[in-house]
Order: C-alpha cells, then structure tokens, then sequence
C-alpha cells in the first residue's frame, strides 16, 4: 500500500499528516508513505527528519484582497497541477490525502482526475478555504471538530495526534528533564513561528509574578524569530537560571507538555489536540490574525469541553494572566480532562479510524 500526503504552509499542516502516517506503516509494515508540500516550506524539516520521502511543489496562497499576486497563483496554481500528476504518476499511491494548506489543492485535483482515493482533513473548527473548495471532491472530508460544517462526505474524527503525546507520566516527564515533582511548571507557547504580542505579556507576567512566585518554574518559547530580539531587549529575564527558562523552539514538544501544570498558549488546532491528549489544562490566547477567526472558534470549542480557559486577545494584561493562573494553581477552576481520561473522549482514536476509513476504500475499489 502506498499513501500520499499533501499539506504545508505551517507545522500545523504537517503534524496531522505525520501522525495518519505513523498510524498506517504501524498497521501495515509495508506500506510506504511520502508528501508533497511546497517548496523550500521550512515545515519541510518535520518531514525530512523522520526520513520521509519529499516532493516539493512551487505554489503560493491566494490573497484576500484583490492583487495582481492573484493572477500569478492561478498561473502557479496550473503548473503545480502538472507537477502533481508527475508525482503522483511517479509515487503511484493507492491513495492521496490532504492535511491542509493550499498545498492539498493542486495534489488532491489531479489525483482524483487520475482516479485515486482522496481525502482532506480539516483540524480546525472553521473551514478553512481549501477544504471547502476540495469537499465536493474527495471521497471523505475529515473533521478534526465535531462543530464544523457537515458535507455529504464529511466524518468526525477528531486531530489525529502521534502517540508521543501522553505517553509519558507527569513524574517521567519531569525525570527526563529534571524538574522537580514540588515545582509548578507553566509552559508558555505562541505555536511554531511564534507571537510577538504573547512573549510581550510573557514578559510582564515574568517581572511581576513569576520570577518570585515560590516554587514556580516557567518555560517560554519565544519563536525563532523572536528570540535574539527579546534576549536582546531584555537580558535580565534570560539570568533568572532554571526558574526562568527562554527558549527559541522546543522539538520535544510531548515531554515538555506532560510536565507542565498549566500550558499557556496559542490556538492551532493540532496545538490544542496536543496539549488535549497530555491532560494538560490550557489558558487558550487566540491569534485574532486569521482566516475566519478560526483560533476563537477552536479554544471555544474546547472551552466547552472543559479542556481549559479562554482569554481574547483583546482584553489581555498582565493582571488577567495572573488571575487565570492562580485560578488553576488555587483550584478555582476544576479541569474535567484529567490526564487518563483525556484519550477517551473519542470512540476510536483520530488516526486510527482515518487508517481504518482510507483502507476499506483503497479495498473496495
């Protein structure tokens, strides 16, 4: 069996498809899997890390406003169409599946003209453009949140999440990375690229409560791109030893977020999945900067299912992180997702029944 995947434009595009990918070679050892993402992504590294096959394609995104730039996709958008049959001629999988971004487009096109098994997953509670534009044709549209819009050929399945995630105890986490089992652990995050308004608050949260708050470690992850700046503009934050620790970028994201007591971040869908499947509870800052406003739309979502707080952007201070800290650490707020629970809120496992779903129809063909 081989599958192909297609997605980019962040890790956020390339986790799910990593993990569906994980699950079908654990469920049949021969089969073979290989992406398509755009070309130079530097998402692309999650996969050449794992030793995957890569294909890249030349394509951009759209533009919301009326731009010339929009002309040139539409030029881009056809070649990296041919490109996509070359691949998939090349690869010939027996199915193609799209994990989001504009990436999945031109992939997911060609392969159903080629007459291939195709499926998009959309992890976030909002439609993205791409998915609504490739619903009518796949052979299923999968939802990563059960209020999405429902399609003719849309399942419920939740984020499918690699089994690194939880699969580590609290007191096995913090073993692994020496931390104290007495310490409060907040680990704060502003998602892959990270978020300039997020490591300001950070800041202030750190010189008013953290760095003397008794017993409580914080782990910030600034982003690349901000971190020489921050260290820069505020070098006394980074001499504040273990109790204070800044980071640039974590790649062991699982280890990290089964020691946390409280994560403090951004709301990516596939984020907020992670932190989910740990038990972690979660203070959930949404980017108001995209598409739909689909990160308020997925920390409602899991809000609602008592996976932790919310606070809007446009709101936040200081004081208010401080409060919605202390609520979690005082037990003001009662966390309904303890961490053994956490795996049980779907029936069967999101990546599971994606494998399971893909490979009666591979099948029945």
């Amino acid at each position: 069996m081989r599958i192909l995947f297609c997605g980019g434009g962040t890790g956020g595009h390339i986790t799910p498809a990593l993990a569906i990918a994980e699950e079908f070679v654990k469920k049949n050892k021969n089969c073979e899997v290989a992406f398509v993402s755009r070309k130079n992504g530097n998402e692309n590294k999650l996969i050449t890390d794992k030793k995957h096959r890569l294909y890249e394609i030349d394509i951009q995104g759209f533009s919301r406003s009326l731009s010339l730039k929009n002309f040139k996709t539409v030029i881009r958008f056809f070649k990296a169409k041919r490109e996509a049959y070359s691949i998939i001629k090349d690869f010939k999988p027996d199915a193609v599946i799209g994990t989001g971004g504009y990436v999945s487009a031109p992939v997911i096109c060609a392969a159903k003209k080629l007459n291939t098994v195709t499926a998009i997953h959309e992890s976030n509670a909002a439609l993205g453009l791409t998915a609504k534009l490739l619903s009518g044709k796949c052979d299923f549209l999968f939802l990563g949140s059960d209020i999405a819009t429902k399609y003719n050929n849309s399942v419920y399945t939740g984020n499918p999440v690699s089994d690194r995630f939880g699969a580590l105890s609290k007191e096995e986490a913090r073993l692994k990375l020496g931390i104290l089992l007495s310490e409060r652990v907040i680990l704060s995050v502003g998602g892959s690229i990270g978020a300039g308004m997020l490591n300001d608050v950070i800041v202030e949260f750190i010189k008013s409560y953290a760095k003397d708050a008794p017993r409580l470690r914080l782990i910030h992850i600034t982003g690349k791109r901000y971190y020489n700046t921050l260290k820069e503009n505020e070098p006394d934050i980074f001499k504040l030893g273990d109790k204070i620790q800044i980071l640039p970028f974590i790649y062991d994201m699982p280890t990290y977020l089964s020691s946390a007591d409280i994560v403090i971040t951004r709301c990516g869908a596939m984020t907020l999945a992670e932190i989910q499947k740990t038990g972690t509870p979660m203070i959930m800052i949404p980017s108001p900067n995209v598409t739909g406003n689909h990160q308020l739309k997925n920390a409602q979502y899991y809000k609602s299912i008592g996976a932790g707080l919310l606070l809007e952007e446009s709101g936040l201070n200081c004081e208010n992180l401080k409060n919605a800290v202390n609520s979690i650490i005082n037990g003001k707020y009662t966390h309904q997702i303890p961490r053994e629970k956490s795996k049980e809120l779907q029936a069967e496992d999101p990546k599971t029944k994606i494998v399971r779903l893909i490979t009666e129809k591979i099948i029945s063909r």
